[in-house]
């Protein structure tokens, strides 16, 4: 790195690299770090941000409707001379004048109903936005939970392959002292170049999942970091407190802590409080519709005008030789005036948006008790499949050291010659295997804890001290 001259990629394959992982000046990354950019820094979000912004100022167009409509005017008339003339002084010629003009409803069924309407369902477009940043939260830490993963692999075939020379170096002594001929030495430097292609392989899976997690935390995808390793015993994690524990070595316990889990999830689901409100603007409209069919609309209008100028012909009253005083007009006007109106008969139309607005008030309620149902059902199946995986743990590990231990002494008789090339194979092969199954338990489970928490719509690793305990007291209680 420093000079700048890197050996070719088979020289690598075949290389135990020292230092492979750049570290020096390279970001350190938590899982905590990774979903809280994610968080910030999500288009997604980003773009459903613009959207509730959007919808709030919806709310505030349906407020203008209920709220006073002012409206300033002016006015420039010419008329002809004759017409002018014969108003006796009532129109000028020429005139100009301003009026002011207010508006305001009494009362009105469908634009009181309107504004209630909206901010339900800005209500409901909120609760959309918040499942977005639940999804975007899960899908960053699986992200990193897989780079975790593909990392631990990648060690794992590494180990595999220094295990696959020490044994060819076995091999080639056992040639030279006369107990084993030339095919065992091929077949030891076949098995070293199908170990060297499994890594090669894994650490560009490592490579690509640093894509993906940089492309979810909207990061240029060649940015590089060092991520911290965690695992099921982490405090980040619930299952990292030991008040976790009691309620999954026993049934009785699992079954208390999973009826919980169902209840918190169903009062936590942002998808059931979106629906929810969106029934709520439903409900609201339909008494409108029925409303409108029997209580009319009131209206005030008020309007003060005034005749600035006027000139020419009908410009000056006429005096007349009859002494009579005629009344006149002042060149200020007003009104006010209070008004009512219900519409009788529309053809059907009313009636029918009444019913309209009730089916699609049923629709929302049916839909509703499906989410319901769908967000138990995940509930229950994600704390069931993370409780198997969660067992799988100590299993797996209890495998890896029993076949790791027979590796071990298979190993040390293919040296005497009591065992074949091929059982050291298969016992190397199994260690390989149980190795890999032991490291993906740990991930595979964190993974699925991940879905057990988006289920119930909230994460351990933002909770605090004090929310934890209340959660512990809940259970218990």
């Amino acid at each position: 790195r420093m000079v700048g001259v890197f050996p070719t990629w088979l020289a690598m394959s075949g290389a135990e690299l020292l230092h492979e992982e750049e570290t020096e000046g390279i970001q350190k990354m938590r899982l905590i770090d990774a979903v809280m950019w994610a968080e910030d820094a999500s288009l997604d979000l980003s773009a459903f941000d613009r959207r509730v912004a959007a919808g709030s100022q919806v709310v505030e167009q349906a407020k203008g409707q209920v709220r006073p409509l002012v409206t300033a005017g002016a006015s420039g008339i010419v008329i002809d001379d004759d017409r002018a003339a014969a108003s006796l002084g009532s129109q000028a010629e020429q005139s100009f004048g301003a009026s002011l003009a207010l508006d305001q409803i009494i009362y009105s069924e469908p634009a009181f109903a309107n504004v209630t309407v909206q901010k339900r369902l800005q209500q409901s477009l909120e609760g959309q936005r918040e499942t977005l940043r639940l999804d975007v939260i899960q899908e960053a830490a699986t992200a990193y939970l897989v780079v975790l993963r593909t990392q631990g692999l990648y060690e794992i075939q590494k180990e595999n392959l220094r295990v696959t020379r020490r044994n060819h170096e076995l091999a080639q002594i056992r040639q030279r002292v006369g107990a084993a001929g030339a095919s065992e030495v091929y077949r030891w430097e076949s098995a070293i170049a199908t170990a060297e292609r499994e890594t090669v392989t894994i650490r560009e899976a490592v490579n690509v999942s640093k894509v993906n997690l940089n492309r979810v935390l909207n990061r240029p995808l060649n940015t590089k970091f060092v991520p911290e390793d965690v695992n099921h015993l982490s405090p980040v994690f619930m299952t990292g407190d030991p008040r976790t524990w009691q309620y999954i070595y026993s049934p009785r316990g699992y079954e208390v802590f999973v009826e919980f889990m169902v209840e918190l999830g169903l009062d936590n689901s942002t998808e059931l409080e979106s629906l929810e409100a969106a029934i709520a603007a439903a409900q609201r409209g339909t008494r409108a519709a029925r409303r409108q069919l029997y209580i009319p609309d009131f209206f005030l209008s008020a309007e003060l005008g005034e005749v600035l100028s006027k000139s020419g012909a009908g410009s000056e009253p006429i005096e007349s030789p009859i002494p009579i005083e005629f009344p006149r007009v002042d060149d200020t006007t007003w009104s006010v005036g209070l008004f009512g109106a219900l519409q009788l008969y529309a053809g059907g139309a009313n009636r029918a948006a009444s019913r309209r607005a009730q089916e699609e008030q049923f629709q929302l309620q049916v839909e509703r008790d499906a989410v319901a149902n769908l967000v138990e059902q995940r509930i229950r199946s994600a704390v069931l499949v993370a409780g198997a995986s969660y067992y799988a743990i100590e299993l797996s590990q209890a495998a890896a050291q029993a076949a790791l231990k027979s590796l071990d002494l298979v190993t040390d008789s293919y040296v005497t010659g009591a065992v074949s090339i091929t059982e050291l194979l298969d016992a190397q092969n199994a260690a390989l295997r149980a190795s890999e199954s032991a490291s993906n338990a740990v991930y595979d489970f964190l993974i699925d804890l991940m879905e057990v928490e988006r289920a119930i719509s909230d994460f351990s690793f933002f909770q605090t001290q004090e929310e934890r305990d209340a959660f512990y007291r809940s259970v218990h209680d």
